[in-house]
């Protein structure tokens, strides 16, 4: 059986480093892009991913630009995403953008597969553009 692919959207190399092994040894394919820009291409190249985990600020494209760009592609729109910043206003920009969740800077590897394991849950299922506010009230 094919092991689920995450597509890790981070221009930090420590911080994409520790989230790609940590992903990597709960079971997870990790596909690596260092921009928006990048990420775009990487969704094009074929099977698409079942999650982005996406960093906010990026040189040459960040988050928003590359989170706006994927939903004039049909097969995008409905990939959940999860914000990654440092930013105080963390759950602001990830309302704003209609993401999926968010994960605050540094990274906590127990808050990250509990995010990816309850997404890719929750996205096999007839409900999947549910987010996780709504998972949390449930």
């Amino acid at each position: 059986m094919k092991r689920p692919c995450i597509l890790l959207v981070e221009d930090d190399d420590d911080v994409s480093d520790v989230v790609a092994a940590t992903l990597r040894a709960a079971g997870y394919d990790v596909d690596l892009a260092r921009n928006g820009e990048e990420g775009l291409w990487r969704l094009r190249q074929g099977q698409l991913p079942r999650l982005i985990l996406l960093d906010w600020s990026m040189p040459v494209m960040s988050a928003p630009d590359m989170f706006a760009a994927m939903q004039s592609e049909a097969p995008w729109r409905g990939l959940p995403v999860v914000l990654l910043t440092a930013h105080d206003d963390a759950k602001d920009k990830a309302l704003a953008l209609r993401a999926s969740g968010y994960l605050k800077k540094p990274i906590d590897s127990e808050d990250l597969l509990r995010m990816v394991n309850v997404l890719l849950r929750e996205h096999t299922t007839p409900r999947s553009r549910r987010t996780v506010w709504e998972l949390d009230q449930t």
